[in-house]
Protein backbone atom coordinates (compact mmCIF):
# COMPACT_ATOMS: atom_id res chain seq x y z
CA UNK A 1 0.00 0.00 0.00
CA UNK A 2 2.93 2.29 1.07
CA UNK A 3 4.59 1.29 -2.45
CA UNK A 4 1.22 2.35 -4.19
CA UNK A 5 0.88 6.17 -2.09
CA UNK A 6 4.63 6.70 -3.21
CA UNK A 7 3.94 6.09 -7.07
CA UNK A 8 0.83 7.83 -6.71
CA UNK A 9 2.90 10.66 -5.37
CA UNK A 10 5.49 10.78 -7.47
CA UNK A 11 3.66 10.18 -10.97
CA UNK A 12 0.92 13.15 -9.33
CA UNK A 13 3.83 15.70 -9.10
CA UNK A 14 5.43 14.45 -12.11
CA UNK A 15 2.24 15.71 -14.27
CA UNK A 16 2.26 18.48 -12.06
CA UNK A 17 5.75 19.77 -12.71
CA UNK A 18 5.01 19.19 -16.85
CA UNK A 19 1.77 21.05 -17.14
CA UNK A 20 4.02 24.13 -15.00
CA UNK A 21 6.76 23.54 -17.73
CA UNK A 22 4.39 23.71 -20.68
CA UNK A 23 3.10 26.36 -19.56
CA UNK A 24 5.97 28.15 -18.83
CA UNK A 25 7.36 26.69 -22.42
CA UNK A 26 3.72 28.59 -24.11
CA UNK A 27 4.07 31.42 -22.60
CA UNK A 28 8.05 32.22 -23.44
CA UNK A 29 6.84 31.17 -27.48
CA UNK A 30 4.33 33.24 -27.56
CA UNK A 31 5.69 37.05 -29.26
CA UNK A 32 2.26 39.31 -29.47
CA UNK A 33 4.17 41.65 -31.86
CA UNK A 34 4.45 38.21 -34.42
CA UNK A 35 0.86 37.12 -33.87
CA UNK A 36 -1.26 38.47 -37.20
CA UNK A 37 -4.92 39.42 -35.74
CA UNK A 38 -5.57 42.75 -38.01
CA UNK A 39 -6.38 40.43 -40.85
CA UNK A 40 -9.14 38.41 -42.28
CA UNK A 41 -11.46 35.42 -40.97
CA UNK A 42 -13.27 32.73 -42.91
CA UNK A 43 -15.38 30.47 -40.46
CA UNK A 44 -15.29 27.26 -42.40
CA UNK A 45 -16.85 23.62 -41.63
CA UNK A 46 -13.57 22.76 -39.80
CA UNK A 47 -12.83 26.21 -37.72
CA UNK A 48 -11.77 29.68 -38.86
CA UNK A 49 -9.46 30.14 -41.19
CA UNK A 50 -6.84 33.08 -40.51
CA UNK A 51 -6.27 34.36 -44.25
CA UNK A 52 -4.67 38.11 -45.43
CA UNK A 53 -5.82 39.63 -48.99
CA UNK A 54 -4.24 42.09 -50.76
CA UNK A 55 -3.73 43.71 -54.09
CA UNK A 56 -5.91 43.84 -56.93
CA UNK A 57 -6.47 41.38 -60.68
CA UNK A 58 -6.38 37.69 -61.22
CA UNK A 59 -6.53 35.66 -57.96
CA UNK A 60 -3.65 33.83 -56.35
CA UNK A 61 -4.50 31.81 -53.40
CA UNK A 62 -0.94 31.09 -51.38
CA UNK A 63 -0.52 27.67 -49.55
CA UNK A 64 2.35 26.83 -47.06
CA UNK A 65 4.44 23.97 -46.17
CA UNK A 66 2.91 21.04 -44.12
CA UNK A 67 5.29 21.78 -41.43
CA UNK A 68 4.13 22.03 -37.77
CA UNK A 69 4.48 26.13 -36.82
CA UNK A 70 4.17 26.58 -40.44
CA UNK A 71 2.23 29.98 -41.81
CA UNK A 72 1.23 32.34 -44.61
CA UNK A 73 4.77 33.96 -43.57
CA UNK A 74 6.67 31.58 -45.58
CA UNK A 75 5.27 33.71 -48.18
CA UNK A 76 6.11 36.84 -46.83
CA UNK A 77 8.91 37.96 -48.98
CA UNK A 78 7.20 38.09 -52.19
CA UNK A 79 3.90 38.70 -50.96
CA UNK A 80 3.90 42.81 -51.51
CA UNK A 81 5.43 41.97 -55.01
CA UNK A 82 2.82 39.57 -55.60
CA UNK A 83 0.06 42.17 -54.55
CA UNK A 84 0.93 44.51 -57.04
CA UNK A 85 -0.31 42.47 -60.42
CA UNK A 86 -2.58 40.33 -58.40
CA UNK A 87 -5.24 39.83 -56.01
CA UNK A 88 -3.04 37.57 -53.19
CA UNK A 89 -4.88 35.64 -50.74
CA UNK A 90 -2.68 34.37 -48.22
CA UNK A 91 -4.31 31.56 -45.88
CA UNK A 92 -3.54 29.66 -42.36
CA UNK A 93 -4.83 26.43 -43.03
CA UNK A 94 -6.82 24.77 -40.39
CA UNK A 95 -4.25 23.20 -37.58
CA UNK A 96 -1.56 25.99 -38.94
CA UNK A 97 -0.41 29.98 -38.37
CA UNK A 98 -3.74 31.88 -36.36
CA UNK A 99 -6.17 29.74 -37.77
CA UNK A 100 -8.39 27.26 -35.03
CA UNK A 101 -6.52 24.11 -34.06
CA UNK A 102 -9.06 21.63 -33.42
CA UNK A 103 -7.55 18.45 -31.61
CA UNK A 104 -8.35 16.17 -34.08
CA UNK A 105 -7.37 13.64 -36.69
CA UNK A 106 -6.11 15.80 -39.76
CA UNK A 107 -6.16 13.98 -43.03
CA UNK A 108 -5.98 14.82 -46.71
CA UNK A 109 -9.54 14.70 -47.62
CA UNK A 110 -9.96 17.36 -45.04
CA UNK A 111 -7.37 19.69 -46.47
CA UNK A 112 -9.05 18.62 -50.00
CA UNK A 113 -12.27 19.85 -49.21
CA UNK A 114 -11.05 23.03 -47.27
CA UNK A 115 -9.48 24.40 -50.27
CA UNK A 116 -12.21 23.92 -52.59
CA UNK A 117 -14.34 25.38 -49.82
CA UNK A 118 -12.17 28.37 -49.36
CA UNK A 119 -12.42 29.06 -52.87
CA UNK A 120 -16.06 28.73 -53.98
CA UNK A 121 -16.54 30.79 -50.16
CA UNK A 122 -14.26 33.56 -50.26
CA UNK A 123 -12.64 33.85 -53.60
CA UNK A 124 -15.73 33.12 -55.78
CA UNK A 125 -13.90 32.82 -59.04
CA UNK A 126 -11.19 30.35 -60.79
CA UNK A 127 -8.28 30.75 -58.89
CA UNK A 128 -4.40 30.06 -59.84
CA UNK A 129 -2.41 28.39 -56.44
CA UNK A 130 1.03 28.41 -55.26
CA UNK A 131 1.17 25.58 -53.19
CA UNK A 132 4.42 24.26 -51.04
CA UNK A 133 5.55 20.71 -50.76
CA UNK A 134 2.99 18.48 -49.50
CA UNK A 135 0.00 20.94 -49.42
CA UNK A 136 0.77 20.97 -53.74
CA UNK A 137 -0.38 17.24 -53.66
CA UNK A 138 -3.82 17.76 -51.95
CA UNK A 139 -4.06 20.78 -54.11
CA UNK A 140 -4.25 17.95 -57.01
CA UNK A 141 -6.71 16.12 -56.00
CA UNK A 142 -9.04 19.00 -54.54
CA UNK A 143 -9.19 19.70 -58.61
CA UNK A 144 -10.03 16.37 -58.97
CA UNK A 145 -13.35 16.83 -56.81
CA UNK A 146 -13.82 20.30 -58.19
CA UNK A 147 -11.41 21.40 -61.75
CA UNK A 148 -13.83 24.44 -62.31
CA UNK A 149 -12.03 26.04 -59.01
CA UNK A 150 -8.98 26.06 -60.66
CA UNK A 151 -7.20 28.21 -63.21
CA UNK A 152 -3.56 26.99 -63.34
CA UNK A 153 -0.94 25.97 -60.36
CA UNK A 154 2.44 26.41 -58.73
CA UNK A 155 4.21 24.03 -57.05
CA UNK A 156 7.11 24.78 -54.92
CA UNK A 157 8.81 20.86 -54.41
CA UNK A 158 5.76 18.94 -54.40
CA UNK A 159 7.12 16.14 -51.71
CA UNK A 160 6.37 15.44 -48.39
CA UNK A 161 9.65 16.81 -46.51
CA UNK A 162 8.35 15.53 -43.23
CA UNK A 163 9.44 11.89 -43.74
CA UNK A 164 8.92 10.46 -40.49
CA UNK A 165 8.26 6.67 -40.46
CA UNK A 166 5.16 5.26 -39.13
CA UNK A 167 4.55 5.17 -35.57
CA UNK A 168 1.61 4.98 -34.28
CA UNK A 169 2.26 4.69 -30.56
CA UNK A 170 4.45 8.38 -30.22
CA UNK A 171 0.90 9.58 -32.28
CA UNK A 172 -1.01 8.06 -29.43
CA UNK A 173 1.74 9.64 -26.92
CA UNK A 174 1.66 12.88 -28.25
CA UNK A 175 -1.87 13.05 -28.25
CA UNK A 176 -2.10 12.55 -24.18
CA UNK A 177 -2.71 16.07 -22.24
CA UNK A 178 0.41 17.09 -20.37
CA UNK A 179 2.82 14.61 -21.18
CA UNK A 180 2.31 14.28 -24.24
CA UNK A 181 2.24 17.92 -24.34
CA UNK A 182 5.79 17.58 -22.68
CA UNK A 183 6.90 15.06 -25.93
CA UNK A 184 6.10 17.27 -28.47
CA UNK A 185 7.80 20.45 -26.88
CA UNK A 186 11.08 17.99 -26.99
CA UNK A 187 10.44 16.98 -30.69
CA UNK A 188 9.43 20.81 -31.68
CA UNK A 189 11.43 22.97 -29.89
CA UNK A 190 13.70 25.92 -31.70
CA UNK A 191 16.74 24.24 -31.86
CA UNK A 192 14.73 21.24 -34.08
CA UNK A 193 13.25 24.14 -36.11
CA UNK A 194 16.38 25.56 -36.69
CA UNK A 195 18.42 22.11 -37.54
CA UNK A 196 15.54 21.08 -39.86
CA UNK A 197 15.19 25.08 -42.05
CA UNK A 198 19.36 24.31 -41.80
CA UNK A 199 19.10 21.08 -43.39
CA UNK A 200 16.19 21.24 -45.71
CA UNK A 201 15.05 24.92 -45.97
CA UNK A 202 17.85 27.03 -47.23
CA UNK A 203 21.28 26.68 -48.96
CA UNK A 204 22.81 29.95 -47.16
CA UNK A 205 22.32 29.75 -43.16
CA UNK A 206 22.80 33.06 -43.21
CA UNK A 207 19.08 33.22 -44.76
CA UNK A 208 17.70 31.67 -41.96
CA UNK A 209 16.82 34.87 -40.09
CA UNK A 210 16.03 34.45 -36.37
CA UNK A 211 12.26 35.67 -37.02
CA UNK A 212 11.09 32.71 -38.91
CA UNK A 213 12.56 30.41 -36.36
CA UNK A 214 10.45 32.49 -33.82
CA UNK A 215 7.41 32.53 -36.28
CA UNK A 216 7.70 28.66 -36.77
CA UNK A 217 8.33 27.90 -32.94
CA UNK A 218 5.13 30.09 -31.93
CA UNK A 219 2.95 29.03 -34.14
CA UNK A 220 3.94 25.58 -33.79
CA UNK A 221 3.11 26.39 -29.59
CA UNK A 222 0.10 28.54 -29.50
CA UNK A 223 -3.77 27.77 -29.30
CA UNK A 224 -3.26 25.14 -26.47
CA UNK A 225 -0.08 23.36 -28.04
CA UNK A 226 -2.80 21.51 -30.76
CA UNK A 227 -0.42 21.99 -33.42
CA UNK A 228 0.72 18.88 -31.64
CA UNK A 229 -2.09 16.89 -33.10
CA UNK A 230 -0.44 17.97 -37.31
CA UNK A 231 2.65 15.86 -35.88
CA UNK A 232 0.54 13.33 -34.76
CA UNK A 233 -1.19 13.05 -37.75
CA UNK A 234 1.89 13.11 -39.73
CA UNK A 235 3.44 9.92 -37.89
CA UNK A 236 0.17 8.20 -38.52
CA UNK A 237 0.78 8.78 -42.54
CA UNK A 238 -2.20 10.48 -42.80
CA UNK A 239 -0.57 12.66 -45.42
CA UNK A 240 1.23 9.66 -47.23
CA UNK A 241 -0.05 10.34 -50.82
CA UNK A 242 1.88 9.70 -53.48
CA UNK A 243 1.96 12.53 -55.75
CA UNK A 244 3.89 10.35 -58.63
CA UNK A 245 0.97 8.79 -59.25
CA UNK A 246 -1.60 12.10 -59.09
CA UNK A 247 0.41 14.21 -60.87
CA UNK A 248 1.02 12.18 -63.93
CA UNK A 249 -2.29 12.87 -65.56
CA UNK A 250 -2.99 16.24 -64.59
CA UNK A 251 -4.65 18.61 -67.25
CA UNK A 252 -4.35 21.84 -64.94
CA UNK A 253 -0.97 23.89 -66.38
CA UNK A 254 1.27 23.35 -63.89
CA UNK A 255 4.67 24.72 -62.72
CA UNK A 256 7.23 22.93 -60.79
CA UNK A 257 9.71 25.13 -59.27
CA UNK A 258 12.33 23.22 -57.12
CA UNK A 259 16.12 23.31 -56.59
CA UNK A 260 18.77 21.43 -59.13
CA UNK A 261 19.27 18.56 -56.68
CA UNK A 262 15.29 18.03 -56.66
CA UNK A 263 14.76 14.55 -57.70
CA UNK A 264 12.14 15.67 -60.53
CA UNK A 265 13.40 12.78 -63.41
CA UNK A 266 10.04 10.95 -62.94
CA UNK A 267 8.08 14.78 -64.04
CA UNK A 268 10.42 15.08 -67.24
CA UNK A 269 9.59 11.23 -68.27
CA UNK A 270 6.35 12.01 -67.88
CA UNK A 271 5.60 13.63 -70.96
CA UNK A 272 2.92 15.54 -69.78
CA UNK A 273 2.96 18.86 -71.71
CA UNK A 274 0.54 20.60 -68.84
CA UNK A 275 3.58 20.20 -66.91
CA UNK A 276 6.69 22.88 -66.79
CA UNK A 277 9.90 22.46 -64.95
CA UNK A 278 11.28 26.27 -63.37
CA UNK A 279 14.72 25.49 -61.57
CA UNK A 280 16.10 27.71 -59.27
CA UNK A 281 20.04 26.56 -58.50
CA UNK A 282 21.11 27.26 -54.99
CA UNK A 283 18.19 26.66 -53.00
CA UNK A 284 16.34 23.94 -50.70
CA UNK A 285 12.44 24.45 -49.74
CA UNK A 286 12.23 27.86 -49.52
CA UNK A 287 13.30 29.75 -52.85
CA UNK A 288 10.63 32.29 -52.66
CA UNK A 289 12.81 33.46 -49.68
CA UNK A 290 16.15 32.78 -50.86
CA UNK A 291 15.86 34.22 -54.35
CA UNK A 292 12.25 36.13 -54.62
CA UNK A 293 13.06 38.23 -57.67
CA UNK A 294 13.90 34.55 -59.43
CA UNK A 295 10.46 33.00 -57.99
CA UNK A 296 8.78 36.53 -58.51
CA UNK A 297 9.86 36.63 -62.38
CA UNK A 298 8.53 32.68 -63.01
CA UNK A 299 5.26 33.48 -61.01
CA UNK A 300 4.67 36.75 -63.21
CA UNK A 301 5.77 34.97 -66.48
CA UNK A 302 3.61 32.15 -65.81
CA UNK A 303 0.56 33.10 -64.52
Amino acid sequence: MKKLTKFITVAGSTVCIAHNINKLILNCNINKNLIETKYCFYKSTFGNVHYKKQGNGKPILLIHSLIPGASYKEFSKILDSLSENYTVYAIDLIGFGNSDKPPITYSSYLYVSLINEFIENVIKEKTNIIASNGFANMTIIASLFNKNNFEKFIFISPDNYINYHKNKLLSLLIEIPIIGTSIYNILISKKVIYNFLKKYGYVNYNNIDKKYIDEYNMYSHIKNFNSKYILSSVLKKEFDLDIKNNIKNIDIPTTIICNDNYEFNYIRNLNNPNIKLEIISNTKLFPQNEKPLEFINICKNFI
